[in-house]
């Protein structure tokens, strides 16, 4: 189905890229298969390309209950669904809702990956796809252990220059907490740093609250799957709010909410 979509958006001249899924499998797992298998397919369109892209996807028998212009205003992609074929999330921001990481400069940064059919796609080059890991994973609040473990797979197998670059990109984009959270993750879960020791992150303004406990406190709130009450969900605010930098962003993260 991946090969498929790409050679549909190939044909109308939008250029995508497959953010996670088969093609990180490709590159990261020997032999692929030993990934957990995707149940959908992310790709990401830059913003002029979304209303095309989801045209050309309706077309083929895809269906989406959000219009585009709600999509942009509450989510960082458009959902759309097929009876027979997996579900597709069209990334026009790389994760965090309204408030993410446009995708467009990451087509700049992209490298070519062959698929099995002889095909040529353009992924996420590494320390982009490490940023992505990461964000995705905070934004699913710490839920799954398997991402987490992804992570740690990817960055065992990039350069040390590799995982600088990417740590750069998050303290340039407002995501120091979320990488602070991760050093904790690691350091809780597998006794390993994750930082590069001679890299400096900023502190952030809620650094103190920045510790075991509250990393704790996201996987025990974190249920894949399961329905919120208004509490609960009012605690994960709270929780998101904690790894924002600068009083600023967690400003537009209420606002936004």
């Amino acid at each position: 189905q991946l090969e498929f979509l790409l050679s549909l958006f190939e044909e109308e001249g939008i250029p995508t890229i497959p953010l996670k899924g088969p093609l990180l499998a490709q590159r990261y797992y020997n032999p692929p298969f030993l990934r957990k298998p995707s149940l959908d397919l992310d790709l990401a369109v830059i913003d002029d390309d979304l209303e095309r892209a989801c045209r050309v996807l309706i077309k083929v028998g895809y269906t989406t209950d959000m219009s585009v212009s709600d999509s942009i205003a509450q989510s960082h992609h458009v959902e759309l669904a097929h009876p027979s074929q997996p579900h597709v999330e069209l990334h026009f921001r790389l994760s965090h809702r309204a408030l993410g990481i446009p995708v467009n400069e990451f087509f700049d940064r992209a490298v070519s990956c062959r698929l099995p059919d002889g095909q040529e796609a353009q992924v996420l080059c590494p320390a982009d796809q490490l940023l992505h890991l990461v964000l995705h994973l905070a934004q699913a609040r710490f839920g799954t252990l398997f991402h987490l473990c992804e992570i740690r797979r990817v960055w065992n197998a990039v350069p040390v220059s590799v995982r600088v670059e990417a740590v750069k990109r998050a303290v340039e984009h407002h995501y120091c907490g979320v990488f602070r959270m991760i050093e904790i993750a690691f350091r809780f879960r597998f006794n390993e740093p994750f930082l590069p020791p001679d890299l400096e992150v900023p502190k952030t303004w809620l650094n103190w609250r920045l510790t075991p406990d509250l990393y704790r406190a996201f996987e025990r709130w974190s249920v894949p799957g399961r329905a919120l009450s208004l509490g609960e969900r009012l605690r994960a605010r709270w929780l998101d709010f904690q790894l924002t930098d600068r009083p600023a962003d967690a400003f537009r993260l209420a606002a936004f909410f």
